[in-house]
């Protein structure tokens, strides 16, 4: 599925970005986004948004609205993420999950023929979101007991990010670090060491 170059890309730099038509079928993104449409508030409907209270976090059937701006707006829905987990989702993520092209790119990256899922959502950012800016982020440290084993035999969790539409400096950007896999333990005691602070905290 994937070619020699682009593994070889993805195990030197951590990260590997790929084309939608690489994997899916045509109409794959357009359900996707369809499903978003129906499952999440609509940012245009001001009277319906002015009803999330005004603390950071909101729940609506299951779907968790989180404050992500220092910003004011009118409208509350204003740098919100909004997220819908997998098992709440009411038609299920997991036929898109287990796409076959997708499992078995995955599975090249990794060099397995084992994987195991340990999460997944829907989310939506809404104009103004800020994602997590001038921060560093590790997933790793929420899905092991012990990250520093784990990273210590070369393991990593893989991330599988499905853009629904493109994604700018101001709408939620994910930054990646290249080539940070290969330094991690280096990476976390030196700020751990800055920050005075246990080498399993993320």
């Amino acid at each position: 599925m994937l070619k020699q170059e682009q593994v070889n890309f993805f195990i030197e730099n951590g990260y590997l970005v790929v084309n939608s038509e690489t994997f899916f079928e045509d109409n794959f993104i357009s359900d996707l986004k369809k499903m978003c449409k129906k499952t999440f508030l609509n940012y245009d409907n001001i009277e319906l948004s002015n009803k999330i209270p005004e603390d950071n976090y909101y729940t609506n059937n299951q779907i968790y609205y989180v404050k992500n701006t220092s910003k004011k707006n009118n409208n509350k829905l204003f740098g919100i993420r909004a997220t819908i987990n997998n098992w709440s989702f009411k038609n299920g993520l997991s036929n898109y999950i287990e796409n076959k092209n997708l499992l078995f790119s995955v599975k090249q990256l990794l060099n397995t023929n084992s994987i195991s899922l340990h999460t997944s959502a829907l989310i939506k950012v809404y104009p103004g979101c800020e994602g997590e800016p001038m921060k560093l982020h590790v997933d790793t440290p929420g899905f092991v007991d012990d990250t520093i084993k784990f990273v210590n035999k070369n393991k990593f969790v893989l991330n599988t990010l499905i853009y629904l539409n493109d994604v700018d400096k101001n709408l939620a950007p994910m930054r990646v670090c290249p080539k940070s896999h290969n330094d991690f333990i280096k990476i976390n005691n030196y700020i751990n060491k800055k920050n005075s602070s246990n080498k399993y905290k993320n």
